[in-house]
């Protein structure tokens, strides 16, 4: 029971950087995007 938590807690944190990790390349992507219109 306890080894099966910590494993879908870590499955959690996992999806929870993949989220993060693709937020900021979205962000990322939009800055580059707008700076190049700008030039």
């Amino acid at each position: 029971m306890h080894s099966q938590f910590k494993f879908e807690n870590k499955k959690t944190a996992y999806f929870d950087n993949i989220c993060f990790i693709s937020r900021i390349s979205v962000i990322i992507f939009i800055v580059i995007v707008t700076t190049c219109k700008h030039v």
